[in-house]
């Protein structure tokens, strides 16, 4: 019985000294290409490792949040349509982290939290959008945790395009 289980830790060290091994030698080399069906697709060799121990549905997750993200960062506002959400964000927030998530009922969210400038004094600002099937919209604000009202929303993205507008024209 102790063979057996020596057999069987040293299959498994191998095993996974070989997975090392395979993911070295392509984060080394880069990605892999594959393009049979569709041209520049490629698997990351991250990709590849979750596929092996049965965690690529966690990848799928991520990459929804990443579509999210986009999604929002490509969108326009409608009280500013001359620049994307993505383009006012990082023009006005400095250090801007996007995550995005989705609640118990469903709901598809990205958050972005960054610093401002409010009233002479940089504070955190953190923004909620929550998704639409095909549209987004705001769905709260707050500055050092603390929530804002309507106005205070209104006003943030007033700036934000303000601030845009003004660096583009420069």
């Amino acid at each position: 019985m102790k063979s057996f289980l020596k057999y069987i830790l040293k299959s498994i060290s191998y095993i996974i000294f070989g997975l090392l091994f395979f993911y070295f030698l392509i984060w080394t080399t880069g990605t892999t290409k594959i393009s049979p069906l569709k041209k520049d697709f490629y698997i990351e060799p991250i990709e590849i490792l979750a596929k092996v121990f049965g965690v690529d549905h966690l990848l799928y997750s991520l990459d929804e949040g990443k579509k999210n993200i986009n999604f929002i960062r490509s969108g326009t506002m409608s009280s500013c349509k001359n620049t994307t959400t993505g383009k006012m964000i990082d023009d006005f927030m400095r250090n801007p982290k996007w995550s995005s998530g989705i609640t118990e009922d469903n709901i598809e969210y990205v958050n972005v939290e960054g610093n401002i400038m409010y009233r002479e004094r940089e504070i955190t600002a953190a923004i909620q959008f929550i998704l639409n099937k095909k549209s987004f919209s705001v769905h709260t604000i707050a500055f050092n945790e603390i929530v804002q009202n309507q106005l205070m929303i209104n006003s943030l993205f007033e700036a934000m395009c303000d601030s845009s507008s003004i660096k583009r024209v420069q």
